[in-house]
């Protein structure tokens, strides 16, 4: 393209000089304005329009070839330009020499552009740099560099003076971290603007940078029991206030060297984790709480005492027949340490330290359903802990048929619904069976009472320990008509005085109500009597204005 134009120069060229034979004459260089890319060539032509022209050629520092040449031009290539330059092209013509000078231009689009954000992570309130700079950039003075928040420009620099020679291609802004600021993107660009100079328009951007405000002055605190139990599922709770951002809080929780799994939870500008341990070993253990945020880390721990405190031993026969004897031991467990203090429900003495409780007794129908308790109490780390173990005692006894339960003899009345009472004692408890006339007679339906009724019933209660049989004499009495008639009149009676007592209590808040002490009626006719007076000032009052 380069050779093509500089052809139709010079066809120009020889045109305009073919009738010039004599008089002034003049020098032309092309291209008029040269702009090469840094480390890149140029063709430079020089020409003349006088008819003979004498000496000529290029004076300039670059590395230059004449590659061309004809009556009146030459044409050299200038190499591996990287600096901006003046290259003086000269004719002589009759002695008189004349010269065209021609300003060549170094460029160096922004192929890098770099963005620094120090630091990353800041603290809310405290400074941060936004600085951006392109290595390798040319002219500078053409060149301008934009600082963005998202897409929000925050700060525009051009590079208008080249006054001081170190300028550098770089712009830098000092900002106070916000809350706002946080997980915000910073970018850089660079444009390179080279139409003035014949060329084109040049843009460029850095890679986005992240920046990460925060709060994280306060340290963590640690909730958890100073004494926990060995193999019981405890939870612990580890949190900070005053923390931002809340939700990306990391925890980390430990006894020991178990690490625990927590579940973390958020409200404004607190993040706390709950945790489960389950200590296996006893003695005194550390639990620590690691908070990190980003770089940042706190760390916080707590001395835990782990004991092993299984509940006491109670020993006891729970199923002997009545006139056994038995013994009862409360004893603590093997794994309780130190040895605890035992104290058993009934026990005569308190044992000695270490020693078990016990008590002796030969069993009773009456000790059935007994309930025996054996406590232990343990002091840990100051503390009083107490575990009681507890047994119900089940006296076995054969069945009886006494009489206060089941009567040898009843009576019945006729037309009445009636049932036979009869309730075996025993334990088991023991089954029922009662026969009449040798059928088994039902227990449980309720029979009407009926002359047929009369007669001896035989009964027999039976368990496990054996059985024990009564004979029952049933007699069933007619009802007459004097009787009928008085429970009928008692019926009657029954619901009138039922239905007034409903009136009485229905009409006493009514008549407690109108009914008034003197006391309170003097109150209220001395208050009627203020009220009145009020009444006749007023409308004194109002006469008076009137008049």
């Amino acid at each position: 393209m380069e050779m093509l134009l500089f052809g139709v120069w010079a066809l120009l060229a020889l045109i305009s000089s073919a009738g010039a034979t004599e008089g002034p004459f003049e020098v032309s260089v092309w291209p008029d304005q040269a702009l090469v890319k840094c480390g890149e060539s140029l063709v430079v032509n020089c020409s003349t329009n006088c008819p003979d022209p004498g000496p000529s050629g290029i004076e300039t520092f670059l590395k230059k070839t004449q590659v061309g040449r004809g009556p009146q031009w030459k044409e050299f290539l200038l190499e591996d330009v990287t600096k901006n330059s003046i290259l003086q092209c000269f004719f002589s013509c009759a002695g008189i020499q004349k010269d065209r000078s021609l300003g060549i231009t170094v460029y160096q689009p922004p192929e890098q552009v770099i963005l620094e954000l120090l630091p990353a992570w800041v603290a809310l309130d405290e400074v941060f740099t936004v600085k951006c700079h392109v290595p390798r950039v040319a002219p500078l003075e053409n060149l301008t560099l934009t600082l963005l928040q998202g897409n929000h420009e925050l700060h525009r620099k051009t590079f208008m003076s080249l006054a001081v020679a170190s300028q550098r291609a770089e712009v830098t802004i000092i900002a106070k971290a916000q809350r706002e600021d946080h997980r915000c993107n910073f970018s850089c660009h660079a444009e390179l603007d080279l139409r003035s100079h014949g060329g084109g328009l040049f843009h460029s951007s850095s890679a986005s940078k992240l920046l990460q405000t925060f709060e994280f002055s306060q340290h963590p605190k640690i909730w958890v029991s100073p004494v926990m139990e060995a193999e019981t599922a405890e939870t612990v709770s580890c949190g900070m206030a005053r923390v931002f951002p809340a939700k990306e809080l990391m925890f980390q929780i430990f006894l020991g060297d178990q690490e625990l799994s927590p579940f973390l939870s958020w409200e404004g500008d607190t993040a706390w984790a709950n945790a489960t341990v389950r200590a296996m070993e006893t003695g005194d253990h550390e639990l620590s709480c690691r908070v990190s945020l980003g770089p940042m880390e706190q760390k916080t721990r707590e001395l835990v005492h782990v004991y092993s405190f299984p509940p006491p031993v109670l020993e006891i026969e729970l199923h002997p027949l009545a006139g056994t004897d038995i013994n009862v031991t409360c004893a603590g467990h093997v794994l309780t340490s130190p040895s605890p203090t035992l104290r058993l429900q009934g026990a005569p003495h308190l044992p000695a330290p270490g020693e078990p409780a016990w008590l002796s007794l030969t069993t009773r129908e009456e000790d059935d359903g007994r309930n025996f308790s054996c406590e232990a109490s343990l002091e840990v780390q100051g503390q009083r802990l107490i575990k009681t173990t507890t047994a119900q005692l089940h006296v076995l006894y054969k069945p009886r048929l006494e009489e206060s339960g089941c009567p040898g003899n009843q009576t019945w009345m006729e037309g009445m619904e009636q049932t036979l009472a009869c309730v075996p004692k025993g334990n088991p408890t023991p089954s029922l069976v009662c026969t009449w006339n040798g059928v088994i007679f039902d227990l449980q339906m309720p029979q009407k009472a009926t002359q047929n009724h009369t007669g001896t019933y035989s009964c027999t209660a039976t368990n496990q320990l054996g059985s024990a049989s009564k004979d029952i004499a049933l007699t069933v009495e007619e009802l007459n008509e004097d009787i009928i008639s008085i429970v009928v009149i008692l019926i009657a009676a029954l619901g009138i005085g039922t239905f007034t007592l409903a009136l009485y209590f229905n009409y006493l808040p009514c008549k407690t109500e109108r009914r008034k002490s003197p006391y309170r009626q003097t109150e209220e006719n001395q208050e009627e009597g203020s009220q009145f007076a009020v009444q006749a000032e007023t409308c004194n009052a109002h006469d008076m204005t009137v008049i």
